[in-house]
């Protein structure tokens, strides 16, 4: 008996009668099953993850053997796999990394499934859960649990890894290279049975980008007789995220800020002019997004106007701003202090008599 491989002070072991190929994938079954069951029990894997946000995902190298022996291929994603393959099987040859994929799960990457053929000796890969069923219900396979993790969805930093079934051997093939498929393709024993699902060419994909909100405004009025008030209503979306905030702006200056639906604020209008509103949401990752302007039209009231505006009123319409008039003005409104001058007796401006005798 030799021993293969040990954990702690677990120790697994197999029989060596040959140096067959069946004898290497054996050889190999034995320990990634005792490994994972030395992981599971001592608690340094836990049984089931849990969801890790998705930008803090690192990717892994997901290697790629060739049995020299028996004509398949294997992956780990697993650094201490590889380095026992590379030990202890001479009949494997490291063909370097496949593609790469997660060790943890996401919102958007699932857990591949491995299974060892214990009649074939080799391992087969897959993300479907209706398949890994089926092939639960066959005596000669194992479950070995999950592999990786990939997504079922293409994206723009994702590539397909394609897979083939080699009907002389009944072994699968994996490979993400296109060439590699085309070449594949030709012989004749291999089908090919589409894309198993989507993995990444490099350790270093393209960041996914925050998407910023999207935020619309509405109003419930948009004129009215003062004074009154106006209800504004926003309606914020985030594609790839949540709404941490929306703040509602009159004229610039923000008037009120909510962070939970609904978002509605009554806003006050205290005199005649044209208010013009803006929304504005935030969303958990810092981008903003604002709403186009909506603008409502109050009448009526009084309307103060400033100095300047009160001595061009009075420098156009009467004999002249005095302090008291300006004062006046200010204090009533042009349209009050306009019907104030018409219930006045008659004035005339005083004029130069210039007319000369006869």
């Amino acid at each position: 008996m030799h021993k293969i491989g040990s954990c702690g002070n677990r120790v697994f072991a197999v029989v060596v009668r040959d140096q067959s190929p069946t004898h290497y994938r054996r050889v190999l079954h034995a320990w990634a099953t005792g490994i994972a069951a030395w992981l599971l029990l001592s608690g340094a894997v836990a049984a089931t993850a849990a969801p890790a946000p998705k930008d803090a995902v690192a990717l892994s190298p997901v290697y790629r053997f060739y049995n020299t022996q028996g004509g398949a291929h294997f992956y780990t994603i697993s650094v201490d796999e590889r380095d026992y393959v590379l030990t202890n099987l001479p009949g494997f040859a490291l063909e370097g990394t496949a593609f790469y994929a997660s060790t943890q799960p996401t919102t958007d990457l699932q857990p591949i499934f491995r299974f060892y053929n214990n009649a074939g000796g080799v391992h087969f890969y897959t993300i479907s859960a209706a398949e890994r069923d089926l092939v639960l219900t066959y005596a000669q396979f194992s479950y070995e649990g999950t592999a990786f993790y990939a997504s079922p969805a293409a994206g723009s930093d994702r590539a397909p890894l394609y897979r083939f079934y080699n009907r002389r051997t009944g072994t699968h093939f994996y490979t993400i290279s296109d060439a590699e498929r085309d070449q594949v393709a030709t012989y004749p024993e291999y089908v090919y049975e589409g894309v198993a699902f989507y993995v990444y060419a490099s350790g270093n994909p393209a960041p996914n980008p925050n998407v910023p909100p999207k935020v619309t405004l509405t109003t419930s009025d948009t004129a009215l007789v003062v004074p009154g008030s106006v209800t504004l209503t926003a309606a914020a979306t985030d594609d790839d995220g949540t709404i941490a905030t929306v703040a509602f702006y009159q004229g610039g200056n923000k008037i009120a800020e909510l962070t939970q639906p609904p978002y509605v604020y009554t806003a006050a209008i205290p005199a005649a002019g044209t208010y013009t509103f803006v929304a504005e949401a935030t969303d958990d990752k810092g981008a903003r997004a604002t709403s186009s302007p909506v603008s409502v039209v109050a009448t009526g009231g009084t309307v103060t106007p400033n100095i300047a505006e009160a001595f061009r009123f009075l420098a156009q319409s009467s004999f002249g701003p005095t302090p008291t008039a300006v004062a006046a003005v200010q204090a009533r409104g042009v349209a009050a202090y306009l019907e104030d001058q018409f219930t006045q007796p008659m004035s005339f401006y005083p004029m130069r008599n210039t007319r000369t005798s006869d």
